[in-house]
């Protein structure tokens, strides 16, 4: 809704098992996400200066790529059926943080709430909707 403030924005994300996928190495790797949202957040809240932002968005960004490939690659591997949806997600996704990433260090975009709550509505969205659907399928083909 355009111009009603979500005042939960700043809400740091708690882990807890609603997350998991109940494969370990994917749910270590949610867990590193959140705590670099997390971070991105405190750096909002206490406005710590342009470089310490900037390094923790690069380490976000960088650390999604790593995380979309890990999730891609067991897809293939067991031949998830919803493979190209989940990689389409992901390529939007990706697309947008490094946009915002680019504007940000450029100097025309600052860490506003709406990229946070972007980051953060799709995040938790994805692993609770999206995600959470996998796992069953990955742990029938023996990964846990």
């Amino acid at each position: 809704m355009v111009g009603t403030e979500r005042v939960f924005y700043m809400d740091k994300i708690q882990w807890n098992q609603k997350f998991s996928v109940n494969v370990k190495e994917i749910d270590g790797q949610h867990k590193k996400l959140i705590g670099l949202l997390n971070d991105v957040i405190r750096i909002k809240e206490e406005k710590l200066k342009f470089d310490a932002t900037g390094d923790v968005l690069s380490e976000l960004a960088n650390y999604m790529d790593y995380h979309f490939s890990t999730e891609e690659r067991y897809m293939l591997k067991f031949s998830y059926p919803e493979y190209k949806l989940h990689r389409d997600q992901h390529v939007e996704f990706a697309r947008k943080t490094i946009g915002f990433l680019k504007k940000f260090r450029e100097g025309s975009q600052t860490i506003t709430d709406e990229i946070i709550c972007f980051i953060k509505d799709w995040l938790l969205n994805h692993i609770l909707n999206h995600d959470a659907k996998y796992g069953p399928f990955f742990n029938k083909n023996g990964l846990f």
